[in-house]
């Protein structure tokens, strides 16, 4: 059965969806209504709330912003199979209880039709109903600004393709703190996933996800450097062996090439390491053991030239 209304060979595109785009904005889907503690409390006992609105609000809340297809999928990977059409419908309910929000892009006077949602306070209050914790919620989560949700989206694009189409994913980990040897503050990798090798080793792989307007190359290049401690300093621990291979996820190719080039320009370098690149549109549409690139410096005549090579990337399987 295919629950989802668009399977990602048939997804054409030039440009994802979550990159950036001048003057575009971030429009709230207004609902007129108030909410209190005694309101959810009647929505249960009258049966408003249904076995898989808990399983949408628990993903809203794990992926922090999703599109409905995100959501879909979420649920899927878990062996709950269910069509696209009826998360749309659930997530219509659950915002009109404002135990949601949702939100759609706009530029000028053209509005987007794709809608991202986030789990609100009420969200939350039902799902502790279930003794399932929400501690990493925040209030105002809703109101993070357009280019961090794009990055968190874009994220949760390369998580949920990697689950889909790789067998030998060990565990994977949102936003998890290291500490780094030298500074006092810490490396929180976007995504880092465990895969497991042909010989059964576990291998590590951090996803550095950036955005044009988060920021732009200035704060990419401050976290690279980050990255770049982390790993020129790195000493084995039980849950991290070996040093973790970094893949920079950016909006398109021309993206990624300016990134490696004021990584190249800053001189930025991993000891006995290589910084992979892809995006978020790569990593979905090619085949994904080919969804991975690098860039390679060719000398011609007196100067020197970027080459994008293809890999095929054998852990990818």
């Amino acid at each position: 059965m295919d629950t989802l209304l668009n399977k990602d060979s048939d997804i054409i595109v030039t440009k994802s969806p979550f990159s950036s785009c001048e003057n575009e904005k971030k429009n709230l889907v207004q609902v007129n209504r108030h909410c209190t503690l005694k309101y959810v409390e009647e929505m249960i006992i009258r049966g408003d709330i249904s076995g898989i609105d808990f399983d949408i609000l628990q993903s809203l809340y794990e992926l922090e912003f999703a599109t409905s297809r995100m959501i879909t999928q979420h649920i899927n990977l878990k062996g709950i199979e269910i069509p696209q059409t009826k998360i749309q419908n659930r997530i219509k309910v659950l915002r009109k209880h404002l135990l949601i929000s949702s939100f759609y892009c706009s530029n000028g006077d053209k509005a987007l039709n794709t809608k991202y949602h986030c789990i609100e306070r009420w969200g939350c209050k039902l799902l502790n109903s279930r003794e399932i914790s929400t501690n990493n919620w925040k209030p105002f989560d809703s109101a993070r600004p357009l280019s961090i949700m794009k990055r968190i989206l874009a994220r949760n694009q390369v998580l949920l393709t990697l689950q889909s189409k790789l067998d030998n994913i060990e565990e994977f980990n949102l936003n998890k703190s290291y500490r780094l040897p030298l500074m006092s503050n810490n490396l929180r990798p976007h995504l880092e996933i465990k895969l497991k090798n042909s010989t059964g080793e576990i291998e590590t792989i951090f996803f550095e996800v950036s955005r044009l307007s988060d920021g732009g190359v200035e704060k990419t290049l401050e976290r690279i450097k980050l990255y770049k401690e982390f790993i020129n300093n790195f000493k084995p621990t039980p849950e991290l062996i070996k040093p973790p291979q970094v893949v920079l996820v950016g909006e398109d190719d021309s993206h990624l090439f300016n990134l490696f080039k004021n990584i190249l320009a800053n001189k930025i370098k991993l000891d006995k390491s290589q910084i992979l690149y892809t995006s978020d549109l790569r990593i979905i549409t090619s085949d994904i053991n080919r969804s991975l690139i690098r860039f390679n410096l060719i000398k011609d005549g007196d100067k020197l030239k970027s080459k994008i090579e293809e890999l095929n990337y054998i852990l990818f399987r």
